[in-house]
Formats: structure tokens, sequence, C-alpha cells
């Protein structure tokens, strides 16, 4: 599989972690973004925003 289409799934896996961060146990947005490899939890808020 060219390296595009492994990192074309990025977007994909983060967002099913999470919906499933989301709905488990009670977790802050900073661990949420720092889980799946954010540098900032506002990159993720606005990476949801765009699911």
């Amino acid at each position: 599989m060219p390296v595009e289409a492994l990192l074309s799934l990025v977007p994909l896996v983060r967002l099913a972690l999470a919906d499933e961060y989301l709905a488990g146990p009670r977790l802050s947005i900073d661990q949420i973004a720092n889980r799946l490899g954010y540098a900032e939890s506002t990159s993720f808020i606005n990476a949801f925003r765009r699911w």
C-alpha cells in the first residue's frame, strides 16, 4: 500500500478514536487531543468540527 494511501487513513482513525474517547470515561479535551497526536487542543477541536 502506498504511503499516500496510509496517510489518508489517519483522519479516519483519529475520528473513530475521538468518538470512542468522547463516549468513554471522562477525558478532558486536552487529554483526547494529546492521545490523538495533536500538539494543541484547538487543533483537535478544529479537526473535529471539519469531521
